[in-house]
């Protein structure tokens, strides 16, 4: 599927460079998308999700439409391993209210689908680009049939799991117990109002596959059980 790129001088530097980090770190299979989040001004949703195009609107100009929830829904919708670059420095706002909604069009960022999710190499933690759950719920849910979400040079901060019955993992919830692979991330500042305050690992697998985190600082979160990171056993019968 060919990926349209906007003209500035800007997104195309920020092309190239993805490019280069696709050629070493991020490599994924040639099917994979790349989407390039070129806005963040707004957090509003994909037009249509599953054309391969990261717009939130069409009359706004090329270079000012791929929002981080439209990539995310883009990525949902399409199969295959697929890859979101943010600029580095930038601070990215959820702010589209609406918990218990399973498609990242409100709320949280929902993860149905296996995504590479990274700032650009090599600027240090400094530069990470921010991603701010706002309070208005958590920042990232990994959900559906065991999607991987990968992470890298990521900071996570200002999520609040407070939907009753999704109290846990006020950063990041993983309901899969497989989909995470951390590295060279920040998360601090989360609040779930039970337990997971930066990370919870909702259910232990049962596939011989497991979650990863590398490199990371869990800090400053809160909850009544496990500020930092909390992993629940789910036993079968």
């Amino acid at each position: 599927m060919t990926k349209r790129m906007p003209s500035s001088k800007l997104v195309a530097t920020l092309g190239a460079l993805a490019t280069a980090v696709l050629l070493t770190t991020l490599a994924r299979p040639a099917e994979a998308a790349v989407f390039i989040v070129d806005t963040k001004a707004v957090d509003l949703g994909d037009l249509i999700p599953g054309d391969g195009k990261c717009e939130w609107a069409t009359i706004v100009p090329v270079g000012q439409r791929c929002t981080l929830r439209a990539a995310v829904q883009e990525a949902n919708a399409l199969a295959g391993a697929d890859v979101i670059i943010i600029p580095h420095g930038w601070h990215i706002v959820l702010s589209r209210p609406g918990r218990n909604e399973d498609n990242a069009a409100t709320g949280d960022l929902d993860i149905l689908e296996d995504v590479t999710i990274a700032s650009f190499l090599p600027p240090g933690p400094e530069a990470w680009p921010v991603i701010d759950g706002n309070g208005i719920d958590r920042v990232f849910h990994v959900l559906g049939n065991y999607p991987v979400l990968s992470i890298s040079g990521l900071v996570i901060t200002g999520g609040v799991a407070a939907a009753p019955g999704l109290e846990n993992g006020g950063g990041i919830l993983d309901s899969t117990g497989q989909g995470l692979d951390l590295a060279n991330c920040r998360i601090h500042h989360n609040v779930a109002n039970y337990a997971g305050g930066g990370l919870m690992g909702d259910h232990a697998s049962t596939s011989g596959e497991s979650s990863s985190v590398d490199t990371c600082s869990i800090e400053d979160n809160r909850a009544v059980l496990g500020t930092a990171v909390t992993v629940r056993e789910c036993l079968s019968p």
